[in-house]
């Protein structure tokens, strides 16, 4: 496990060759410097955001008010005592079911009729929790799976499966988005009394559809007799690159996967392939204790995050727009961190049940210095899919000046039919466009120079300095549409009194991501020696 923890871990600057010494700039001056400034800023900050706030509500701690303006975090925080006992019940049924069926608890002794029974049981679980998710939307939610399966077993390896699978998908996510589900034909037909669920079935549709053409191309490739493409030790990995069975692309499989509760409302994304191969033999990447030390590591950081929102209040200053005051200058404390919560979450669950999945937002915003790496790191599990099913039909690195055009404006269409995200995936298409030329420039010999290994690192986190910066811009048009983007830009640069001007914010990223990357190289470091012994 040490050692597959150690492939995934990846760094913007050249790791030594074998047997070469390893540089550690820990405890240098360097070092000191950095750390004062990212020490100074972060304190200078934390005391300034203290005294504004407008969407605050009456807290727990401290006689404090917590911030309340983030939607995400609200709702996962009202949920999450009935989430956490749902899916504690859902692993007790599953123990009870494995224990009853199997044997044997070594997973090589399961055989294909017992685990038939597994897969029939999630179906059941997975159905019922549809229909209370999404009532009556669940007729929908469930024609349209139905259709995908019929479509793609009855295309099998014809060349159009491909096609078929995406416009059907695609159609399907567009359509249910601009009619609201089609509750139209609820008030027509008198279902508008119903149950509808407590969630919208076109919003978690999304994650449907890429489930929907995983488990098409996986089918597809099976039935074209697509081999391994490259042998890896990651147990996961062989999991997503290795075909099952012809019988286990069957309609129970299929239903189990697509509805499978711990990953079905946040993720991670997890494919067909991987999750079949799981079930047949549960993965050993981790011990039990490991993983109820994920669990208990998830409901400290709630704790965690929950006294931090008494506290600090980049949520509410972002909604309220009260950056825009010309007294606001901390624009750069305005962060997402909610949403790592969520898929640590239940990424852990599915591992109490023996399903491993991608870990998302492994790194922060500064923990990355590239594009390549922010979108590896962020969304990890999304961006293994993208690279899969559309990063590499497309024509992989021969093409990525071009594919990456399609997949943004894709991606930016995934998560919402709005033209605040086909800006945020143009200007995206150009950042990442540019870091591709900056990256071939570095390898001529005119470059060579900024991989000298005397400076390697401080210009790594300068570029991930124009990285961070290009984000931030790209993501503008999520948060605030285009009208207040210029405001935003002329405080950057103009504002020199404050510590959001760029020079001045510059100098405290560099350092940052100075920090981090040392950090990495210690991790990596550590894990070779590791390794060795």
């Amino acid at each position: 496990m040490k050692e597959e923890r150690s492939r995934n871990l990846d760094i913007s600057v050249s790791k030594p060759t074998i047997g070469e010494p390893i540089p550690s700039r820990w405890l240098t001056p360097r070092y000191f410097i950095y750390a004062a400034t990212w020490i100074y800023f972060t304190i200078w900050v934390f005391i300034k955001i203290f005294s504004k706030s407008n969407g605050l509500r009456p807290g727990w701690f401290n006689d404090r008010k917590r911030d309340e303006s983030d939607m995400q975090w609200k709702d996962f925080r009202k949920n999450f005592p009935l989430l956490l006992i749902g899916m504690t019940v859902f692993l007790i049924l599953s123990k009870i079911v494995k224990a009853s069926i199997f044997r044997s608890s070594q997973a090589e002794k399961r055989g294909y009729r017992d685990t038939r029974v597994l897969f029939l049981f999630y179906c059941i679980v997975g159905i019922g929790f549809i229909i209370y998710a999404h009532g009556w939307g669940a007729i929908w939610w469930g024609t349209t799976c139905l259709l995908n399966y019929f479509l793609t077993k009855s295309l099998k390896k014809s060349r159009w499966t491909p096609v078929a699978t995406w416009v059907l998908n695609c159609a399907v996510l567009a359509t249910s988005d601009y009619y609201r589900g089609y509750r139209g034909i609820y008030y027509f037909i008198g279902w508008e009394s119903f149950y509808n669920g407590a969630l919208p079935w076109q919003v978690y549709y999304r994650l449907t559809l890429v489930r929907n053409i995983s488990f098409s191309m996986d089918y597809y490739w099976k039935q074209c007799g697509r081999k391994v493409e490259r042998p890896t030790t990651n147990e996961y990995k062989m999991a997503v690159q290795t075909s099952v069975e012809e019988d286990s692309y069957g309609l129970m499989e299929y239903i189990a996967y697509v509805t499978y509760p711990p990953l079905y409302i946040g993720g991670p994304i997890i494919t067909f392939n991987a999750f079949v191969n799981q079930v047949y033999k549960p993965t050993s990447s981790y011990s039990f204790s490991e993983k109820m030390f994920k669990l208990v590591k998830v409901c400290i950081y709630f704790v965690f995050f929950e006294i931090w929102l008494h506290y600090s209040y980049q949520y509410d200053l972002s909604w309220y727009r009260e950056w825009k005051n010309p007294n606001f200058d901390e624009l750069d404390t305005i962060v997402c961190s909610a949403g790592a919560l969520v898929f640590m979450f239940f990424r852990s669950i599915a591992l109490l049940d023996g399903v491993d999945s991608p870990e998302n937002m492994a790194r922060c915003v500064f923990g990355s210095t590239t594009f390549t790496d922010f979108w590896r790191f962020w969304h990890s599990s999304f961006n293994q899919w993208i690279t899969r099913y559309l990063y590499i039909p497309l024509g992989g690195n021969k093409t990525q000046i071009y594919s990456i055009w399609i997949i943004f404006l894709f991606v930016g269409l995934w998560h919402d039919l709005q033209y605040q995200w086909i800006a945020w995936a143009l200007i995206n298409c150009v950042f990442f466009s540019v870091e591709i030329i900056v990256r071939k420039l570095t390898n001529t010999p005119v470059l060579s120079w900024v991989k000298d290994e005397r400076w390697e690192r401080e210009m790594a986190a300068i570029g991930g300095l124009f990285a961070c910066v290009g984000l931030s811009y790209a993501n503008l048009a999520i948060l605030y549409g285009f009208e207040d983007s210029d405001l935003f830009i002329r405080k950057s640069y103009n504002n020199y009194d404050s510590t959001s001007w760029l020079p001045t914010s510059g100098m405290v990223k560099v350092s940052v991501y100075f920090l981090l990357i040392s950090l990495n190289m210690q991790e990596w470091r550590r894990n070779e020696h590791l390794k060795e012994k």
